[in-house]
């Protein structure tokens, strides 16, 4: 027969595969449905009561079926492309859903484990919070350099498996072996072919990222330049839209053709290893898939009505701009010491709307920046800043500033929001710090915050014209009445209510720490008034991409 040996005809395959895929993802919406319910999804899983650890072993086992299934299909339609062989997808499903009988035994139920284990291990490198879910690891020990060292060793040694049987599941499903003869088989074939394969590889990840680029250029990067440069705003903004709805619906469908696509390569590369001959897949008749054709027909007519409606509409439905102001946390975020000169200096240099500073009292009544009770984590020094003089911590091997020389090192070049911290945090710290603020003539350049609602009540009671800040760790439903000019509240809290419930009252919202470029886009686009950030360059980037003069940025934020 005619074929081409090094390339796999996607244009006969991808209606093909595309029915295949649909197929085969039915099965996972039932568990996917299952998993909701269930809670393991949402946190609240019972995993100390007993019905609760039934309940997950049979959705793990359900897990590792569904996922089983879905590798079955996708190798026996490869092996019916690579064989040349014609086969209706409920005969493939039917064989698919039978194959895992043949895996009860010992041998088996490792390779079921495996299989199983796979998208946990997956989305812990990813990120994901799945293992959170399923109460394995926190967010907190994935920080940890000893968590990533084991987790690069466990997923090495995952990898190295893996590859080494990769034609397990072709063994059993293609030739009629049994799990253990196959197992044995695939050690066989890569022990001898594993050069090759890893070429091969590295072969489709070469190609593939040149497709990626390229498609990219002429489909995304080139519509969307010259779009704006020779149209009308209207006919651009709409063709814009059109092109990221076509180039969705383009992701979409490649990636539901790459898997398999993988899949037909590496059966072909099987067959060839056991056979010891190169294998040429044979051509398939071209077949009419006149509801595919309908689909994309009716596809492309919606998203161009809603693209030419929400041109006309687009200051609406994409806001042009955030106002949304970038404050540096503890001086000058992570680009210097904190709660420093250095670091303010790092913030003014940044372009930071302000600087965020930790203020507490001496035992000889002067005060310095610093945000712990100690000096432990900078010199080792473990004793109480309460209980040391000036002089004390001036001698120590770090750079204390006081908060007279911070203030005159930020007049008139940044706002200062002085957070009055730790147990010395009382109505004589107001007195003085207003007072060194009125001896600068500095209230239009300084927020004085607190987590104390007595002392945010003491400063506006006594100098209204004093510009606080509430800091507020719960969401209190008596915090938005404290008179104060900023409510503060941890990024976690922040939903449209509350943001809209700050500006109800009159107050601007003040949101800490948001470090990571999700939750930074996320707060830009909320409506919040400023976010306390250690990132302050990262934030001006996502700012200034969300702000730019061309359209592109907010409808970009807004598909994702």
């Amino acid at each position: 027969m005619k074929g081409n040996q090094s390339r796999i005809p996607l244009a006969r395959l991808a209606p093909e595969i595309w029915k295949h895929q649909l197929f085969s993802k039915l099965l996972l919406a039932p568990l996917f449905a299952a998993f909701t319910l269930s809670g393991v999804t949402s946190g609240d899983f019972p995993f100390r009561a007993w019905q609760g650890a039934v309940i997950l072993t049979l959705l793990l086992l359900a897990v590792a079926l569904c996922v089983s299934v879905d590798l079955n299909v996708k190798i026996l339609y490869a092996g019916n492309v690579t064989d040349g062989v014609s086969e209706s997808i409920f005969v493939t499903m039917k064989k698919a859903v039978a194959a895992p009988l043949k895996f009860f035994r010992p041998e088996g139920f490792g390779v079921m484990l495996y299989i199983t284990l796979m998208t946990p291990i997956l989305c812990v490198g990813l990120g994901v919070s799945a293992a959170e879910g399923l109460g394995a690891l926190t967010f907190e020990a994935k920080k940890a350099p000893l968590y990533h060292l084991v987790y690069i060793v466990l997923t090495l040694m995952y990898a190295v498996l893996g590859i080494s049987h990769i034609f397990c599941l072709h063994g059993v499903l293609l030739d009629g072996l049994s799990v253990r003869e196959s197992l044995r088989r695939s050690r066989e074939i890569m022990r001898k072919r594993w050069r090759h394969f890893l070429g091969k590889h590295i072969a489709y990840a070469l190609s593939g990222f040149a497709f990626f680029l390229l498609s990219s250029v002429f489909l995304f990067v080139t519509p969307l330049s010259l779009g704006a440069q020779l149209f009308p705003v209207n006919t651009a903004r709409s063709l814009m839209i059109l092109t990221l709805f076509l180039n969705a619906a383009l992701f979409a469908a490649c990636a539901l053709l790459l898997t398999p696509c993988y899949f037909i390569g590496v059966t072909r590369l099987y067959r060839e290893y056991s056979l010891g001959v190169p294998v040429v897949i044979p051509e398939r008749k071209v077949k009419k898939y006149s509801l595919f054709m309908a689909i994309a027909l009716l596809y492309l007519l919606e998203i161009a009505a809603l693209s030419s409606q929400t041109s006309r509409n687009f200051d609406g439905v994409f806001p042009p701009q955030t106002a949304t102001r970038i404050v540096a946390h503890r001086g000058g975020g992570k680009r210097n010491a904190e709660n420093t000169l250095s670091g303010l200096e790092t913030a003014i240099a940044l372009g930071a709307y302000g600087s965020e500073v930790d203020v507490q009292r001496t035992i000889d009544g002067h005060y310095v920046l610093n945000h712990d009770a100690t000096f432990e984590r900078f010199t080792g020094d473990t004793r109480m800043l309460k209980e040391m003089t000036l002089e004390e911590i001036q001698a120590l091997p770090y750079p204390v500033p006081t908060l007279e020389q911070t203030l005159d090192e930020a007049k008139g070049r940044i706002l200062l929001f002085i957070e009055l911290k730790g147990d010395t945090a009382d109505r004589h710290m107001c007195n003085d710090v207003v007072r060194m603020i009125q001896e600068r003539d500095m209230g239009n350049q300084t927020v004085l915050l607190s987590f104390k609602k007595n002392l945010i009540s003491y400063i506006e009671t006594r100098w209204p014209e004093v510009r606080t800040g509430y800091l507020d760790f719960s969401v209190t439903a008596d915090a938005e009445k404290l008179p104060c000019d900023y409510w503060g509240i941890e990024e976690e809290g922040v939903t449209p209510e509350t943001v809209r419930a700050a500006h109800e009252l009159g107050k601007k919202l003040l949101v800490w720490t948001p470090n990571s470029a999700q939750a930074q886009e996320r707060l830009f686009l909320s409506g919040a008034d400023a976010i306390i950030t250690d990132e302050v360059k990262r934030a001006k980037e996502i700012r200034a991409t969300l702000n730019r003069d061309n359209d592109f940025g907010p409808v970009l934020a807004a598909f994702r």
